[in-house]
């Protein structure tokens, strides 16, 4: 959870310059960064601030992914970006099979027929519920934050 806290910190970092950012974190780090809160969370979406989350749900045992599926279902989010360090979502895992081919655009029954590990499965879930998309990218790709950001068609889709 801290680790996400650190991350989100060198985000906003990133970010800042160029755009209006609010992070916040589900563990309580005072004078470094604000506690989340629907309430906070939905104002700074207000007033078009890209809001970073993090800390996970601020719970053990809940991964990441469920803290991002529980936010962007707390919040009515229209899409979740899954940054990774593959170009999106594969076959079978493009790490460990050169035969993997890449999918552009995939279905959430699709995804869960052909087992792919894309987030643990009470993540995928809740966004395959309430029908939030879900782009899979490489963060660690030079540009592709900025293009993902800016509605560049990267990585792949799941809906």
């Amino acid at each position: 959870m801290l680790g996400t806290a650190i991350n989100g910190l060198i985000l906003e970092h990133i970010l800042k310059p160029k755009h209006k950012t609010a992070h916040l974190c589900a563990l309580e780090i005072k004078s470094i960064v604000k506690l989340y809160s629907v309430e906070k969370a939905e104002k700074y979406l207000k007033e078009k601030r890209i809001v970073i989350f993090s800390g996970g749900t601020g719970l053990p045992y809940f991964t990441t992914d469920t803290a991002t599926a529980l936010r962007a279902c707390e919040l009515n989010a229209d899409l979740v970006l899954k940054a990774t360090n593959v170009d999106g979502v594969y076959t079978q895992d493009p790490n460990r099979f050169r035969s993997a081919q890449l999918i552009k655009k995939i279905s959430y029954k699709e995804t869960l027929n052909r087992d792919l590990k894309i987030m643990d499965r009470q993540a995928f879930h809740l966004l395959k519920e309430r029908k939030i998309p879900i782009i899979v990218f490489n963060i660690f790709k030079k540009g592709n934050l900025k293009a993902v950001l800016s509605g560049k068609e990267i990585g792949s889709i799941i809906c």
